[in-house]
């Protein structure tokens, strides 16, 4: 199973007003995450034969992260359905090693011509083996 690392430093402006990173922040990083997958693969995101959309997002909030701590966010494929790929995600504090968050997310593929769902390209099914 590939798993993908990605550093993420957080900024003063995704805290709240306690210096806590606001919860929909995550969102974002996760997606960073998951774009850095998916670059992994494909070198060329911008030009793919077909559009991936997030359908189903799950986080479960373990710990805080703070202004200037720097995360480490893992991203790997759990699950390849016929048009579905289930992504796991996690969120650690780089210097303490607690877990902040742990994610997973559904994506489908559409093609991009037509917006209708299409299979699991065989390239993304071994890169998930």
């Amino acid at each position: 199973m590939k798993k993908i690392k990605t550093e993420i430093r957080v900024r003063f402006g995704e805290c709240d007003y306690y210096q806590h990173v606001n919860n929909t922040v995550y969102m974002t990083y996760i997606n960073i995450g998951l774009s850095d997958y998916l670059r992994s693969i494909w070198k060329d995101l911008k030009n793919l034969p077909y559009q991936i959309h997030i359908v189903h997002v799950g986080i479960d909030f373990k710990a805080s992260a703070t202004f200037d701590d720097t995360l480490i966010v893992e991203t790997w494929v759990s699950k390849v359905g016929e048009s579905s790929i289930h992504f796991q995600h996690t969120i650690s504090n780089k210097e303490t090693g607690v877990m902040i968050v742990e994610a997973k997310k559904i994506c489908v593929l559409l093609d991009t011509k037509t917006g209708i769902k299409i299979s699991v390209p065989e390239e993304l099914r071994k890169e998930a083996a």
